[in-house]
């Protein structure tokens, strides 16, 4: 009988696409934030889905929720975004809302760095929102 040692699954079977793009998404960074500025980083599972899940904000009640990963039923790579109420638990298919799912952008499996700049665009428009609101109220 050949036995082995079990394996932990450290990725908590986040998809290959997923995990490429959070390591290449701080790449993108060029212009310093306020201190407050914050991106909460969680996994995202809808059925095959399993991605990550980005909640982008400054601790105030309107956030920016993104979502990538592989898309189920391809190779290719989805990216989903949406405003809502930062959530006190762990985002999930509950915040996810039907205008997000429609306005979906995906991308070759070979596009991972396109991938990756649309995604790191999304947060520094979210970012410049914030900027604006902030000058705004002073």
């Amino acid at each position: 009988m050949t036995t082995r040692t079990p394996e932990i699954d450290e990725t908590f079977a986040i998809s290959h696409q997923a995990r490429a793009i959070l390591a290449l998404v701080p790449m993108y960074y060029r212009k310093p934030r306020p201190f407050t500025y914050d991106i909460q980083t969680f996994p995202w599972y809808n059925g095959r889905e399993r991605g990550i899940c980005f909640v982008v904000g400054n601790r105030g009640p309107k956030s920016r929720f993104i979502v990538f990963g592989e898309c189920r039923n391809s190779d290719s790579i989805f990216v989903d975004t949406w405003e809502g109420v930062s959530p006190f638990n762990q985002p999930s298919v509950e915040d996810f809302s039907d205008e997000a799912y429609q306005g979906r952008v995906c991308f070759s499996p070979t596009k991972t760095c396109d991938a990756a700049s649309y995604v790191h665009g999304l947060i520094e428009d979210h970012f410049d929102s914030m900027d604006t609101q902030c000058v705004a109220e002073t």
